[in-house]
C-alpha cells in the first residue's frame, strides 16, 4: 500500500482504488481498469515473483524486492 502511494506521488497519472483496510484490503481498480471487468479477472501482486500471500497492505517489503501487479483470473 506505501508503495503505490509513493509511486502516486511520483506519477500522479498513477490513480488505483482499494476496498477495505488491513487484513481485507483489497486492490480494486488500477489506472482505470477496474476488479471483474472482463469478467474474473482481479489484481493480483507478486513480491520478487512470488504470489501474494496476504493482503497487500500487510506485505512487508525489503530492499530489491520487486512488485509487480497483473490482472488476471485467480489461481
Amino acid at each position: 500500500e506505501d508503495l503505490l502511494k509513493l509511486a502516486a506521488d511520483f506519477r500522479p497519472e498513477i490513480r488505483y482504488t482499494q476496498q477495505g483496510q488491513g487484513e481485507l484490503a483489497m486492490l480494486t481498480s488500477l489506472d482505470g481498469v477496474t476488479n471483474g471487468t472482463p469478467a474474473d479477472r482481479f489484481w493480483l501482486y507478486e513480491v520478487s515473483g512470488e504470489p501474494g500471500q496476504v493482503s497487500f497492505p500487510l506485505r512487508e517489503l525489503a530492499a530489491g524486492d520487486r512488485v509487480l501487479w497483473v490482472f488476471q483470473a485467480p489461481e
